[in-house]
């Protein structure tokens, strides 16, 4: 069973995919006249808010939320097995992916945001509620909604708390029963508070858990600077398989590299998945094409920023042989 999951899992991630995303990536970015350079510019407007009501659901709180389902596991122990898997040429190749990832964010975002719908409440919507209403594929719908809703319960709940709990397990001892008990708890406490505590606690917990992480890699960074540039040259001759060409097995090499580098990127920023829409649609903000570019941020800050510096972070520590390369 495990040897076929592994196959899957090659087959999906291999050159189907690469052309598959990239086909539509670039034509995606063509015909919105390359969103990519707009998304950018939208870092101005994250901190726009309306002071006479804090307790609404701004731009910022909801690209914090976003972010939260997004940061974690991915750009830390993902970064590392894209190395340990694909070589150090996998983070030029996780960069790109990030890159052809925002138009794909920027439009699944946009379509959401103008079929949402208001009640009393506020706004609301999804993919799901596209696929049902606008497109008319119940069936559909209803298969995407189970297929997130597994998404959410396995890759994004149990991966993150498996990793803290063995991490705070493996270093200070603690049960981890102890620890899932305490992760549930706070759960339940923000989710049945509703959408607004949840956006409240990420535009809290999110930043300061962000500048800590940046300022530790840096701390890193600084103290092995002597292995950052070597680690670069060796990274832009492994992303093309200089030396796999000369040795006749670039294909594979490659085509290995790639595919291990896109596949950490879609798991780290979701883009594409139907999830991160979910909660824009709650942004209480009129303009949706504003709002849909400062929801695929999710995408530069995640997949471009963090994980490109973890990965410069673990290559300048020397683990992977990058002055013997």
């Amino acid at each position: 069973m495990i040897e076929l999951i592994g196959k899957i899992n090659e087959i999906i991630w291999g050159v189907p995919f690469i052309f598959l995303l990239g086909i539509t990536s670039v034509y995606l970015s063509i015909k919105f006249k390359f969103p990519q350079f707009k998304i950018l510019c939208s870092l101005k407007d994250i901190f726009h808010t309306n002071p006479k009501n804090n307790d609404r659901i701004t731009s910022f709180k909801s690209l914090m939320t976003i972010l939260a389902g997004t940061l974690g596991t991915g750009n830390i122990t993902g970064v590392a097995t894209a190395i340990m898997m694909g070589g150090v040429g996998s983070l030029f190749w996780l960069f790109v992916s990030g890159i052809l990832a925002m138009v794909v964010s920027y439009v699944e975002n946009l379509i959401v945001l103008k079929h949402r719908k208001k009640n009393k409440n506020g706004y609301y919507g999804g993919s799901m509620y596209v696929l049902d209403e606008v497109l008319g594929k119940k069936t559909i719908a209803v298969f995407f909604s189970i297929v997130l809703l597994i998404c959410a319960l396995t890759t994004g709940t149990m991966t993150q708390s498996n990793s803290l709990s063995t991490l705070l397990n493996t270093s200070f001892s603690i049960n981890k029963k102890v620890i899932g008990l305490i992760l549930g708890g706070i759960t339940v406490y923000i989710i049945f508070g509703g959408k607004k505590r949840l956006a409240k606690a990420s535009s809290i917990v999110i930043p300061i858990c962000s500048v800590t992480y940046i300022l530790l890699c840096f701390c890193i960074i600084i103290i092995n600077r002597e292995n950052v540039i070597p680690g670069f040259k060796v990274l832009i001759n492994s992303a093309f398989g200089i030396k796999q060409v000369i040795g006749g097995v670039s294909g594979i090499t490659i085509s290995k590299m790639i595919g291990k580098g896109f596949s950490i990127g879609m798991f780290s920023n979701e883009a594409g998945m139907g999830s991160a829409p979910i909660f824009a649609a709650t942004v209480e903000e009129e303009n949706v094409e504003k709002e849909a570019r400062i929801a695929a941020l999710s995408v530069v800050i995640d997949t471009l920023f963090i994980c490109a510096l973890t990965g410069v972070t673990i290559v300048s520590t020397g683990l992977y042989n990058i002055k013997d390369v």
